[in-house]
């Protein structure tokens, strides 16, 4: 047995109650696409694995369609405007994390599996709740509840979105109108109401609509979301405000900031425990409460949680020789089945190898001006100081024609400006262009679109 440190064998019912000034987020997947795609029909399918998994309080998809009959509309060609998605399929995860085409790891949803993970378990600063959606008339209310003491949204977009299921053969979860509108909210526990009336096509299936609303930053970070769908009466979620992927240092003891556990459902009898997929020898996790009480990890433990009640545990390591180690809690009962939260530790004389790390703790934005002549700017979001990467800048042929570094990222945004030298003015013409983080080439790639 894995060696156990000042561990205390009780029930973990009665540590105390936590109020985290964050809320499990709701994942919006945004599918750009058209009929007669061969390669989005790999995207669905990927795309349907993924609902298979996942619930709609973790994540909703919609799809817009292009030059697609009455699938179509202005709003929805707006969406590609403002995304610059140029061609399909297109999937853009919580507005950032944008996956191109299709293959094999698209129709198997491992792509886009390794994409939603990153943020499944973030720290939402808003919740949104859907007070009412009436389908036979289109009449959308609710609230959004501003947690974060910190955050301050001025002009920023709500979207109400009307989305139609089982359309046609291939064709479901069809966005049929995309408003927004303007709102501010600031201050912890401040709420912003929201009613709108969607405008209805006769020939729209009343009995298959149904409604969705997030609000999306500047930045085209979507904060929170939310859907007039069922939730389940069994519903666990995890959030915590740190990164997952954690660097240690070899042959010391680790506690991990708070993880929050929210019982969004009905009151249930968990088990709990931490279960080892690789780690070195050495290692040994186990995690404590709130009161100071810790835990074996290799133990399944009863971890009873009363409806809407919400608890606090955080990780407590004993990191031995050098290595790599990845772990996951895992929460089951007999109505949930088994809830996963992961996690990823490397000492620190480890180099990182995994592309899928880099990804997660940076995030490449859009390009502005785009289209640009002799000058544009990328924005890039940091979740650690220090870090260093390059941004690579292909040709329609595949050819890189610039590799911009980045080194010395500061916490948060960042702006990488290209501007083109004068041996790049004479070599490069108008066209289009693609850009993507050198170190996660699967994380996607976006356009650029030079005019000269």
């Amino acid at each position: 047995m894995r060696k156990i440190i000042t561990l205390i064998f009780t029930v973990l019912a009665l540590t105390l109650w936590a109020e985290p000034n964050f809320y499990p987020p709701t994942v919006v997947a945004e599918d750009f696409c058209r009929l007669g795609c061969e390669n989005c029909l790999n995207a669905f399918a990927g795309l349907e694995l993924m609902h298979d998994a996942h619930h709609p309080g973790e994540m909703i998809s919609m799809r817009y369609y292009t030059d697609s009959g009455d699938l179509s509309s202005q709003e929805i060609q707006t969406r590609f405007e403002h995304y610059l998605v140029y061609g399909v399929p297109s999937l853009i995860f919580g507005g950032k994390t944008r996956i191109d085409g299709g293959g094999d790891g698209i129709a198997d949803g491992s792509i886009y599996a390794n994409a939603l993970k990153n943020y499944l378990y973030h720290a939402s600063p808003l919740k949104i709740q859907i007070v009412s959606f009436n389908p036979q008339n289109g009449q959308l209310s609710g609230t959004v509840t501003m947690l974060s003491p910190e955050l301050s949204l001025v002009n920023q977009r709500i979207f109400f979105v009307l989305i139609e299921d089982d359309v046609q053969e291939n064709a479901t979860r069809v966005v049929r109108r995309v408003i927004y509108q303007n709102f501010n909210l600031s201050g912890a526990n401040a709420t912003a109401d929201f009613n709108h009336t969607f405008e209805y096509d006769p020939a729209w299936d009343t009995d298959k609509l149904w409604a969705a609303v997030f609000v999306q930053q500047a930045d085209n970070t979507i904060l929170q979301a939310a859907s007039s769908l069922a939730q389940p009466e069994v519903n666990l979620r995890a959030a915590f405000d740190w990164e997952p992927n954690v660097v240690v240092d070899p042959n010391s003891t680790h506690n991990s900031q708070d993880v929050f556990f929210f019982n969004l459902g009905i009151a249930q009898d968990y088990q709990i425990m931490i279960v080892v997929d690789s780690a070195p020898e050495d290692w040994y996790f186990n995690y404590c409460d709130s009161d100071g009480n810790c835990y074996p990890g290799s133990i399944n433990l009863p971890f009873d949680l009363a409806a809407g009640e919400i608890r606090d545990l955080h990780l407590n390591l004993m990191v031995g020789s050098s290595g790599i180690a990845e772990f996951h809690w895992e929460i089951t009962s007999d109505a949930l089945g088994t809830y996963i939260v992961p996690f990823r530790y490397r000492t620190s004389d480890m180099a990182v190898s995994d592309p899928s790390l880099v990804s997660a703790a940076l995030s490449l934005g859009m390009a502005y001006p785009n289209p640009f002549r002799s000058t544009t700017s990328f924005q890039v979001h940091s979740l650690k100081t220090n870090h260093s990467d390059a941004i690579q800048i292909f040709n329609l042929r595949g050819q890189m024609v610039k590799e911009l570094p980045l080194a010395r990222l500061n916490l948060g945004e960042n702006t990488i400006t290209w501007q083109l030298n004068s041996e790049e003015k004479k070599s490069l013409g108008s066209g289009i262009y693609f850009y993507r983080l050198k170190s996660a080439p699967q994380a996607g790639t976006k356009k650029l679109l030079m005019l000269r």
